[in-house]
């Protein structure tokens, strides 16, 4: 089953929408969840804006040391924890999240066993790279087990689609992709190899030494704790625990 979530409607700034709305899809998201589970399906679920924080712009807010007081939340937290609350009442139902928004390449460990695959953009807007996903799944679990990132390298020439790189060959992860998410997420802050390669792959391979009006500030070692507690943790003060005790 194949659901699509209008997440849009959950973000802090459009006060216009009623309340009373994001409920109702909230408990059409349960309505459908129990329905895919009564009958043994496994559900793909896609959306737009993804839960978490706005890195970006919580990372622009960081002291000269890194640490922060507050965080730019993607979604109102009270919609975001009725979210989590509804996904928490069935576990392995869901075995693909997508979304987007960021325009970057990250992902998103957003209850135990669920992660978000954050698609990158193919419109360079925000100083990234264009690039997709082609996804590898499991026939029989519906699973994914790998992918690869196809980018446009705007600084290369001539200018096209080639193959930027291929999960598991570049991180060293085999099995299901959850899976390796998971694994991979320590293996960030405790390995300089693999955190290099995140931090190169988070932008699609944007090469900050061409000026770009449009280009993010790149990830450095002070706001780079901000991108990476943003894996793994959803919540506001959560998130700013984890960055200000980062080591």
């Amino acid at each position: 089953m194949v659901i699509g979530l209008n997440t849009v409607m959950f973000v802090p700034f459009l006060k216009d929408v009623e309340k009373s709305a994001v409920d109702d899809e909230l408990a059409w998201l349960d309505s459908k969840l129990a329905a895919a589970k009564a009958s043994g399906k496994k559900v793909w679920l896609l959306m737009h804006v993804p839960p978490g924080a706005d890195k970006y712009a919580t990372a622009g807010n960081a002291d000269s040391n890194g640490h922060i007081t507050a965080a730019t939340m993607m979604w109102e937290p009270g919609y975001q924890a009725n979210f989590l609350t509804t996904i928490s009442h069935y576990p392995g139902i869901i075995t693909l999240t997508l979304a987007a928004h960021t325009h970057m390449d990250e992902y998103r460990i957003y209850s135990p066993g669920n992660v978000v695959q954050i698609t990158p953009s193919i419109t360079p807007y925000f100083g990234n790279n264009p690039a997709f996903k082609v996804i590898t799944f499991n026939q029989d679990s519906l699973k994914p087990i790998d992918f690869s990132m196809q980018n446009y390298d705007l600084a290369a020439t001539p200018l096209q689609f080639n193959s930027y790189y291929t999960f598991s060959t570049a991180y060293s992860l085999q099995g299901l992709l959850n899976d390796s998410f998971s694994l991979l997420y320590p293996a960030l802050a405790s390995s300089n190899v693999k955190q290099a390669l995140y931090r190169g792959h988070y932008f699609s391979g944007h090469n900050y030494s061409i000026p770009n009006p449009n280009t993010f500030n790149p990830i450095t070692d002070t706001n780079w704790p901000v991108y990476w507690c943003g894996i793994g943790n959803m919540g506001e003060q959560e998130l700013i625990h984890c960055v200000n005790t980062y080591k």
